[in-house]
């Protein structure tokens, strides 16, 4: 899996399901990214 131009993770379709790495897991759960869903815990900004 690359983000912002590095690779961030190499493995198995198993490993992958099992990794703790937080961008990895928000991708495989389809989550948007912490830019659109804000800082949890944290009020959302507005325009």
């Amino acid at each position: 899996m690359l983000y912002e131009g590095r690779v961030r993770w190499v493995g198995t379709i198993e490993e992958i399901h099992n990794t703790t790495d937080p961008i990895v897991r928000q991708f495989v759960e389809g989550r948007p990214s912490l830019d659109e869903q804000g800082v949890p815990g944290e009020p959302a900004a507005t325009a």
